[in-house]
């Protein structure tokens, strides 16, 4: 996908600007628990990395985009280290990210759409793009113009087949590769501790008053839980640890009987509200019920998960190994959506969109969650409008108003689907506080 530089770097800056207002942070990326480093560090060798190459680059026209970064750079000169010219592949390439929406890479682009991360490290840009290396998995959804392996990071190379988890572990490669295409590799040099990101809550199921709503993950180690919860802004923690899955009784020896505990790992992810679309390995189709008052209810932030006596969820909890865990960082419910005026999002033209009656707002913000393609809604005190990336199937979205099998006509130049959430633009009628013109903040691109 090519778009104009102004509009990435446009689109880069808001998001990181709306990713630092968005988290609510137990761990601050300034404090004594951060980390800071320079550029010392041994070089490591590395196989000849690949990165997705588009169009052909004159190398003239390349090393003079490569002099204007350079010039770029220096607005940023205290986040970045240069480690050297290459790919921050040595050893080999980790796990990442990659931004080619600007071909050639562009430091500044680069570097903004790190900074939008905290868990980014560091990145390596040339003729190419660049790639983002982060010390965890980023959040579906929540990284503009980062292109995402379906949902995942890029696989890395060998032992590279992991996320590096603080900026030291980036160092220089001698890819021909990286020679042809002119990268330069670049760490951050404030970061947090890649386990500052979870806290231990206490032992036992994160069941304390009672059973929230969940999704059911098995088998599930530590270390997948955790990765999962990290796909999942709406995940804000889980509980891991040994599960009863029945008794296995064999007679022996005539009439004596014995039995044996058939047990498996797992885990229960706790989310602010019900998920829809990917979740790998996560029975997202599934939530199970909480218990009593709680039976419809998720839990708003971390700081409502407490830990269960060890009776709670007893077969969740064999041998008391279980343990809860709650994320440090975390996003705001009302956050998923951004109000980009007090009108209807009429900005330009009304794009094509489908309708539902309600008097809530919330519950129009509910709809539109249950859609991957629903990009953002509008609100008049009666009625709200849903706009899309695409078109869905008539009665594929239950509660809600289709023209005839299809969706509303737009006008003019908007007679379409609206691509992505910040397509959506207020009226320039007089700010009405009964009306809004909400965006999507989490949202896939096509």
């Amino acid at each position: 996908m090519s778009i104009h530089t102004i509009l990435v770097i446009g689109a880069t800056v808001l998001v990181a600007h709306a990713a630092l207002s968005l988290k609510h942070t137990v761990i601050d990326a300034q404090d004594s628990s951060s980390v800071v480093i320079d550029s010392s560090g041994d070089l490591a060798k590395s196989a000849p990395a690949l990165v997705r190459r588009q169009e052909p680059l004159n190398r003239a026209e390349a090393l003079i985009k490569v002099a204007e970064m350079e010039d770029k750079m220096a607005e940023d000169q205290d986040l970045y280290v240069l480690i050297g010219d290459n790919l921050c592949s040595g050893g080999g390439l980790w796990k990442r990210y990659e931004l080619n929406a600007i071909t050639p890479g562009e430091y500044s682009v680069c570097a903004a759409s790190c900074n939008s991360k905290e868990e980014c490290v560091g990145f390596d840009v040339g003729t190419t793009g660049c790639n983002l290396y982060t010390q965890k998995a980023v959040a579906i959804g929540t990284w503009p113009s980062v292109q995402f392996n379906v949902v995942e990071a890029f696989a890395g190379q060998g032992d590279h087949d992991a996320f590096p988890q603080s900026p030291s572990d980036l160092t220089l490669g001698d890819s021909q590769h990286g020679r042809d295409e002119l990268y330069k590799c670049y760490r951050k040099t404030y970061y947090n501790p890649a386990d500052s990101y979870y806290w231990l809550i206490g032992s036992g199921t994160c069941s304390g008053g009672g059973a929230w709503k969940r999704y059911k993950m098995t088998p599930g180690t530590y270390e997948t839980c955790e990765h999962a919860c990290n796909l999942r802004d709406e995940c804000i923690g889980f509980d891991q640890g040994t599960w009863e899955v029945q008794e296995s009784v064999l007679q022996v020896n005539r009439g004596s009987f014995t039995s044996t505990l058939q047990t498996t790992t797992g885990c229960f992810m706790y989310t602010q509200k019900p998920v829809y679309g990917a979740w790998p390995d996560v029975e997202v189709s599934s939530p199970l019920d909480g218990e009593g008052s709680r039976r419809e209810s998720h839990p708003t932030t971390p700081y409502e998960l407490t830990a269960g006596s060890p009776s709670s969820m007893a077969a969740h909890n064999v041998n008391n190994e279980t343990r809860c865990f709650g994320k440090t960082h975390w996003v705001n419910l009302e956050q998923y959506y951004m109000e980009l005026g007090q009108q209807t999002c009429e900005g330009g033209g009304e794009w094509k969109h489908y309708k539902m009656d309600t008097a809530d707002v919330q519950h129009c913000k509910d709809k539109c969650d249950e859609k991957q393609e629903c990009v953002g809604l509008d609100h008049d005190g009666g009625e709200c409008r849903l706009y899309t990336n695409a078109a869905l199937s008539s009665g594929s979205w239950e509660g809600v108003t289709f023209d005839g099998s299809g969706a509303f006509a737009g006008s003019g130049d908007h007679d379409k689907y609206a691509p992505t959430p910040f397509s959506l633009s207020p009226s320039t009628e007089a700010a009405d506080s009964s009306k809004s013109c909400l965006a999507k903040t989490h949202f896939m691109e096509s």
